[in-house]
């Protein structure tokens, strides 16, 4: 999530503060004013509300766990197909597709498609 419309040295950045922050959503509802703080850096003041909601979405729902399953990741506020597939790859290791708007571009220009979704390739 951190990492839409910003550049990734810009996360890096901040990353491991926030990860001290807040390793838990409950830790991040605790320290909200200190993540607040640590990703106005990143500019989009929206992150972070956004960042919050799902931590709150969490915690009522899914006992400070991240669900596992596409319905369930898909269903979380701020959570999109792009983000939801990338946590099913690399958080429980299912094979999942990552395509971004990037990957959508380029497969619309081999495939001479104009208006190819992303989760039409």
């Amino acid at each position: 999530m951190c990492l839409r419309r910003t550049r990734a040295n810009q996360v890096a950045d901040v990353y491991g503060d926030l990860v001290d922050a807040a390793p838990t959503p409950r830790d991040l509802l605790a320290n909200r004013e200190r993540v607040r703080s640590l990703l106005s850096h990143l500019g989009l003041n929206w992150r972070t509300d956004n960042v919050v909601d799902l931590a709150e979405a969490l915690r009522d729902d899914y006992s400070n766990s991240v669900p596992g399953t596409w319905g369930d990741l898909v269903s979380l506020p701020g959570i999109g197909k792009y983000v939801a597939s990338a946590v099913l790859c690399f958080s429980f290791g299912q094979p999942a597709v990552l395509v971004d708007t990037n990957t959508s571009r380029i497969a619309r220009r081999l495939t001479g498609q104009k208006n190819l979704s992303p989760w039409e390739i």
